[in-house]
């Protein structure tokens, strides 16, 4: 029988974690990310054997009174009945432990059910070798057990989750070799909604929605717009900082309940309403598309691919944009101290180039983060050029001016360092992963 998972984790109050170094606090939050990770993988067995136990379960008959059962079994049985009565109570006097939301208790019943087809990676996530998001996102991928395995390897060598995802996604772009128009349509026929209250909770509605790349790019630009307005009114007007969560959930509400969602215009072509999805696309597939290449393809700026055929119908207007972008020489995306604010065509660039907000393992999207300027506008009178400016998000920007620091590109591509500005010396240093169409 395997022994029982032992996890460790030292806790200290902030103020102690205050008066330590800076190495041995990083040392304790690796502790607890281990932890959290082994805490995960027992949690799928154990919800595992939660539902084998509860299958097996039947409720017994009693058995018949035994009129020959002398009276020193009946005191025996009388003690005994005691002590179970005891125990019982002493069971009922503890206090429970807090009961997961009814989504919380659904995910750890799909995770262990996943765990249980895919053991390797239930036994790396229980020894702590990957996170909770590594682990659900190589079940969850649909690829073959040989290729998980392959790619549970490479996620046990990482240091993240999002180098797995990037792993994973190109893994199922390989095991689907169809063409681009067959891979829209599966998405298509993917989408899914659903709700619900949390009824062991506060009361709050949770929605879940799976849509393909075009319309969740479409809701992801209009959203952006939203949010970012939320946190600039917020910064400004509202001394009680809102957490990120309810900036984002407030920016989705005002979306549906104000009806700021623009109406969807008419399209060019065919009399189609325009989707604002914003897409990249290629010198190389622009040519594809010249000679009449069905295989053409764009991608939405969160790297899933679109098929020409769709693009070219719906988004006609932006094609044109970026087209013109990945073609425009440096003039173009140059304005120098002639305004101070970034224009739309040169965040499309930043888009382009940077992917997502450039500071180290932040993810936001292109459409929530502003243009930094690595040269600061006012102090070092620094121009509003291309190649002096970054995307940043609100939250990051803040903190960056704050620091009193620089954000300096590195020596290749998505490479970005953090320097001191009166000192010149380097805080720290990251490598960001490329679009994909760099």
């Amino acid at each position: 029988m395997e022994s029982p998972i032992r996890v460790s984790v030292k806790l200290l109050g902030s103020d102690d974690l205050i008066g330590l170094d800076l190495g041995s606090v990083e040392t304790i939050l690796d502790e607890v990310r281990t932890a959290v990770s082994r805490l995960g993988g027992y949690e799928a067995e154990v919800v595992d054997a939660v539902e084998v136990l509860r299958r097996r379960a039947r409720p017994k008959p009693p058995d018949p009174p035994d009129d020959d059962q002398d009276t020193d079994d009946d005191t025996d049985d009388e003690e005994a009945r005691k002590k179970n009565e005891e125990k019982e109570e002493k069971v009922k006097k503890k206090r429970p432990a807090p009961k997961p939301s009814g989504r919380q208790r659904e995910e750890a019943r799909k995770r262990a059910a996943r765990m249980r087809h895919f053991p390797k990676v239930g036994a790396a996530l229980k020894r702590g070798l990957i996170n909770i998001e590594q682990a659900d996102l190589l079940t969850r991928s649909g690829l073959s057990e040989d290729k998980i395995n392959e790619l549970l390897t490479e996620a046990m060598l990482s240091d993240s989750a999002d180098a797995t995802r990037v792993a994973v996604r190109e893994a199922i772009r390989e095991a689907n070799e169809v063409s681009p128009e067959l891979w829209l349509l599966r998405q298509q026929n993917a989408r899914r909604f659903s709700h619900g209250v949390d009824e062991h909770g506060d009361g709050g509605w949770w929605f879940y929605l799976r849509v393909d790349p075009l319309v969740g790019q479409a809701i992801l630009d209009r959203f952006e717009k939203a949010e970012k307005a939320e946190w600039q009114h917020d910064d400004k007007t509202n001394p009680d900082r809102r957490t990120g969560a309810q900036r984002r959930a407030d920016a989705f509400a005002g979306l549906i309940l104000n009806g700021s969602t623009p109406a969807p215009k008419k399209g060019k072509l065919g009399g189609m309403p325009e989707v604002g999805a914003h897409l990249v696309i290629d010198v190389e597939n622009m040519l594809k598309l010249a000679v009449g290449d069905r295989g053409a393809v764009a991608w939405t700026l969160n790297g899933s691919q679109v098929p020409a055929s769709q693009w070219q119908k719906l988004v006609d207007g932006w094609a044109e944009i970026f087209a013109w972008v990945l073609s425009a020489d440096g003039l173009e995306m140059d304005l120098g101290r002639s305004t101070r604010n970034a224009t739309e065509v040169q965040k499309f660039a930043m888009a382009i180039r940077d992917g997502t907000c450039t500071s180290q393992d932040c993810d936001r999207s292109p459409g929530a983060c502003d243009a930094h300027h690595l040269i600061e506008w006012t102090e070092q009178h620094g121009p509003t050029d291309i190649a002096l400016m970054a995307l940043q998000c609100p939250v990051d920007h803040t903190n960056i001016h704050k620091m009193g620091a620089n954000l300096v590109p590195g020596d290749k591509p998505g490479e970005w360092r953090l320097v001191q500005k009166h000192t010149g010396k380097t805080i720290k240093t990251w490598t960001n992963h490329l679009p994909p169409w760099r």
